[in-house]
């Protein structure tokens, strides 16, 4: 009851305001439009009328054009076709009943006097605030973008974290376990071990240590999972990485410059808040898993279609090649990176 009319309540609104405007428009008064104007306005409406008595005439036409792109819409429809006169229903009753009030209303609404036109307030007061933001930006930008980059990276963090608060409704501790090996379980506390100590190392280098230690444990956990590829390409850039640590740490003071306590929370609390947010994130996303591994899949395929069986190799090299390309490609990456810093020194080393 409330659908239909409020249905039927917006359709009488639409025609009385139509009746409104086209008697503005076309009937008596000052500013009605004359001549070629009312020409010109008055033609869209008469081509548009008169499609509608051509179609209503040749309904049979338009039914082959209309009927197929009904059925392909609509495969379950019982009826596809248009007709002329469906008899005089509820829904045509309606219809006259709207149209007849709506131009009624229309009518006496474009008797009365045209009022003044009301204060724009909503736009007066959305000039204003965005004057204001005009006026405030530049102040703000002054205060907060005065160039830390320490800064950027900690606003950065907090706000990648807080992105991971709508995951927190979908947390869910049934499918976690400890681990399946305890083998997993020493690893995560090496990891765990190495990035705390990371966290209040007092020289680079051993900074540089610890980070590799990290990056070993984690190729440690995908050796366990039985992701060989993985942890190659893991172990590879955490070698690669500490090597150039190294290199490009000789240029460098050899500890960390001086910092205050407070800084030193707010970085531990960002660091932490990231870890929760990613462990939130990939809890929430085991709660609810999306269908199944495709191990099946990948194996008939491979055989098909990859023309090998050893199934690790063809998702490698085919499947998967563009993820393959991808770690080669992050390789290359780390390599030239050491080959460049490692020319830097011998270059300012030289005589």
């Amino acid at each position: 009851t409330v659908a239909v009319a409020a249905v039927v309540g917006g359709s009488l609104l639409t025609v009385a305001y139509t009746a409104r405007f086209l008697i503005a428009v076309f009937g008596p008064g000052p500013a009605t439009a004359v001549g070629p104007r009312r020409i010109g306005l008055t033609l869209p409406a008469v081509v548009l009328a008169g499609g509608g008595v051509i179609g209503y005439v040749a309904i049979d036409a338009v039914n082959s054009i209309v009927r197929p792109a009904a059925i392909e819409l609509n495969t379950k429809a019982q009826i596809y076709s248009l007709v002329q006169w469906p008899g005089i229903k509820t829904a045509f009753a309606v219809s006259m009943m709207i149209l007849a009030a709506g131009s009624l209303l229309g009518a006496a609404i474009a008797r009365r006097e045209a009022s003044p036109a009301p204060s724009p307030v909503g736009a007066d007061t959305t000039d204003a605030l965005i004057d204001g933001i005009l006026d405030w930006a530049p102040r703000i930008t002054a205060r907060v973008q005065h160039g830390s980059l320490p800064v950027y990276l900690a606003t950065v963090g907090a706000a990648a974290s807080v992105a991971a608060v709508p995951f927190v409704v979908e947390l869910s501790t049934d499918h976690l376990v400890w681990w399946d090996t305890p083998l997993q379980g020493a690893l995560a506390a090496a990891i765990v071990c190495s990035a705390v100590a990371g966290a209040f190392v007092g020289s680079r280098l051993g900074a540089a240590l610890t980070l590799g230690a990290v990056g070993i444990g984690v190729s440690g956990l995908f050796v366990v999972h039985g992701a060989p590829d993985l942890a190659l390409t893991q172990l590879l850039v955490e070698t690669v990485v500490v090597v150039g640590f190294v290199i490009g740490l000789g240029h460098l003071a050899q500890g960390f410059p001086s910092v205050e306590n407070t800084w030193r929370v707010v970085r531990l609390v960002i660091a932490g808040a990231g870890g929760l947010a990613v462990t939130a994130g990939l809890v929430a996303a085991g709660a609810n898993p999306a269908g199944r591994a495709p191990v099946e899949e990948l194996a008939r395929v491979s055989v098909d279609e990859g023309g090998g069986k050893n199934v690790v190799n063809v998702i490698l090299t085919d499947i998967r090649a563009l993820d393959t390309l991808g770690e080669v490609v992050v390789l290359a990456t780390v390599a030239i990176g050491i080959l460049a810093l490692a020319k830097t020194r011998h270059m300012e080393s030289a005589p």
